[in-house]
């Protein structure tokens, strides 16, 4: 994981390259439709990151 690239963002742990190690978890079989989330949303109110934060 990261990158030793100058274009890399510090501040964000980017960099330097490094090896991490995972916990396993669960992921879906199929991609969550534009529609699917828009159900979601308006079910639970979830409100995006991009949404809380501008």
């Amino acid at each position: 994981m990261g990158t030793d690239d100058q274009d890399g963002f510090p501040v964000d742990g980017e960099g330097p390259i490094r090896k991490v190690y995972k916990k396993p978890f669960a992921i879906d079989h199929y991609a969550v439709t534009n529609a699917h989330f828009q159900d979601f949303i308006e079910d639970t109110g979830y409100i995006t990151e991009a949404e809380r934060y501008g």
